[in-house]
C-alpha cells in the first residue's frame, strides 16, 4: 500500500521521540494504533458490504435465469395441454351431428346382494329353520353391539 522503507520509519520515530518526548510517546503510539484499528475495521466493514451486494447481484441474476429456464417450458406444456383439452372438448363424431357422450370409468359398480344365511349344521331341513315358525338368526352386522356373539357369528338375543 504505502512504500515506505525502514530508513524512513527510523527517522519518523526519531523525529517522534524528538518532538514529543519519551513520556507521551507510548501514550500517543497506542491512540495511533487503535485509530488504525477503527480505520482497518471500517475498511473491512466496507468490503463486506461491496461483497454482499455483489452476491445479492448475482443471486438475483441467478434467480432471474432460473426462473426463465423453468417458465419457459412450463409455459409451452400449459401450451401443449390446453391444445390437447381442446382437442378432446371436440367430441362430436367425424360425421357431424350430435355430440357424442363421454366415457367415464367412474360409474360405480351395481351392488351384489348377499345370499341369505342359510341354516345352521343340523338344524332347518329336519324342521325348525325358518318356515316352522322360528326368526332367522340375527345378521351380526346390524345386531347393537350390546349383545355378545355366539359361536357362529351371530350376536345372540
Amino acid at each position: 500500500m504505502f512504500d515506505v522503507a525502514w530508513s524512513e520509519m527510523a527517522v519518523v520515530a526519531l523525529v517522534a521521540i524528538i518532538v514529543l518526548g519519551p513520556k507521551e510517546l507510548p501514550r500517543v503510539l497506542r491512540t495511533v494504533g487503535q485509530g488504525v484499528r477503527k480505520l482497518q475495521d471500517m475498511a473491512r466493514d466496507f468490503q463486506r458490504s461491496l461483497d454482499d451486494m455483489a452476491r445479492e447481484a448475482e443471486i438475483e441474476e441467478l434467480e432471474r435465469e432460473v426462473k426463465g429456464r423453468i417458465e419457459a417450458p412450463v409455459s409451452d406444456l400449459e401450451r401443449e395441454i390446453a391444445g390437447d383439452l381442446g382437442d378432446l372438448g371436440d367430441t362430436r363424431p367425424p360425421g357431424g351431428g350430435a355430440p357424442a357422450a363421454p366415457a367415464t370409468d367412474a360409474t360405480p359398480p351395481a351392488p351384489v346382494a348377499e345370499p341369505a344365511p342359510g341354516p345352521a349344521s343340523g338344524e332347518g331341513e329336519a324342521g325348525g329353520g325358518g318356515a316352522g315358525g322360528e326368526p332367522p338368526a340375527p345378521d351380526p352386522r346390524t345386531a347393537p353391539p350390546d349383545q355378545p356373539l355366539d359361536r357362529g357369528g351371530a350376536r345372540s338375543g
